[in-house]
């Protein structure tokens, strides 16, 4: 019997998406002598209920939407500089984010 089966018996592992892989090792931590059992888990979740995120088949999760709006943001600020009241600034930087120039309108 391996390592894998002994270890699904004796833990009552019932599911399909947990591999546990052959090599074990000992390792010592706070002076006593631990048996490390490496393995990992196939299944990928499409849902998260914690934080509504559906996920879209990659494994990585990055901010890249909140740091385009923060650099744009960013960039209005020093184009306009000098606005007098910041609903005039927020104003702007709202129509900058829905694809909206200003500059050629005729007033």
């Amino acid at each position: 019997m391996s390592i894998t089966n002994y270890i699904s018996d004796c833990l009552n592992l019932k599911d399909n998406n947990l591999i546990i892989y052959d090599k074990t090792y000992i390792k010592k931590i706070k002076n006593r002598n631990v048996r490390i059992i490496e393995g990992r888990i196939t299944y990928t979740p499409s849902y998260c209920p914690k934080c509504d995120c559906v996920c879209n088949g990659f494994n990585d999760v990055n901010n890249a939407v909140a740091e385009g709006t923060n650099n744009l943001i960013k960039c209005v600020k020093r184009i306009g500089f000098g606005y007098r009241k910041f609903n005039h600034l927020k104003a702007r930087v709202i129509l900058v984010k829905q694809g909206i120039d200003i500059r050629n309108y005729s007033y």
